[in-house]
């Protein structure tokens, strides 16, 4: 017995229609590929230029200066403010040397590590131009902590001057 042509033309429809499917399925890949990678320049990209908060003039902590709390915008969540202090503080101690001021630090590479780790840890960093907000906190408590271990007295230094000895007594000046 021989197959009809019908057979054929049906087996032809079938295999156009798996390779409709087919190329549905790698469109539909190909959209879902795209929306990722949007999310993640989006991610990547962080703040926008124009949403970030420039520096302020002036000193933080000055008569004539500004307070950092609020010039980071944060004047109502203290408690926000004292986690990101905490994360700065914590990178300070663990990366520069806490006896000298952040201007005297001798790497200024450990610096920009500093500010670049804290920015992971704490995303909401990125909002500040420049990492200003960042350097603020670690120059604060460095100048804070070295001027502390400058006050702090030092070990007496032990010099034992005899100026007379005597067989019962021993006489210090």
């Amino acid at each position: 017995m021989a197959r009809s042509k019908p057979n054929k033309v049906s087996k032809i429809d079938r295999l156009e229609k798996n390779l409709m499917d087919l190329h549905e399925l790698v469109e539909t890949i190909k959209r879902k590929e795209r929306t990722e990678e949007e999310a993640k320049k989006k991610k990547s990209e962080g703040v926008k230029p124009s949403e970030l908060i420039p520096r302020p003039k002036g000193r933080p902590g000055r008569t004539n200066g500004y307070s950092i709390i609020e010039k980071m915008q944060l004047a109502g969540e203290k408690t926000k403010y004292n986690l990101v202090l905490d994360t700065v503080r914590n990178l300070v101690v663990q990366h520069l040397d806490i006896t000298l001021p952040l201007s005297r630090q001798k790497d200024r590479s450990l610096i920009e590590q500093v500010v670049i780790k804290a920015r992971k840890d704490v995303p909401f960093l990125e909002r500040y131009e420049g990492g200003w907000a960042t350097r603020d906190m670690m120059s604060q408590y460095l100048r804070n902590r070295s001027g502390r271990t400058r006050r702090l007295p030092k070990e007496p230094e032990v010099r034992l001057i005899f100026s007379t000895v005597n067989a019962n007594t021993i006489q210090f000046t």
